[in-house]
């Protein structure tokens, strides 16, 4: 596993003060569609079910990305 990029979206957190929250979830998907899993502190369950339909692991790590990735590639 490796860091490629960071890609900017709107937060699904609070999203309905960008517009309807399934519409920021999709367009979310679709910025991240070429990738094979997404890193993140916590996800909900209709995010990682939509995820998993697109072929995208959803891996929960409650850590900041730096240590979180250091966690995955030690095996911890």
């Amino acid at each position: 596993m490796r860091f490629l990029k960071v890609r900017e979206c709107t937060p699904l957190c609070g999203s309905a003060d960008y517009g309807n929250p399934d519409e920021v979830l999709n367009k979310t998907i679709s910025l991240i569609s070429d990738c094979e899993a997404l890193l993140c502190s916590r996800i909900g369950s209709r995010p990682q079910e939509k995820l998993r339909k697109k072929g995208i692991k959803p891996v929960e790590a409650p850590y900041l990305i730096d240590e979180a990735l250091n966690n995955i590639s030690t095996g911890e």
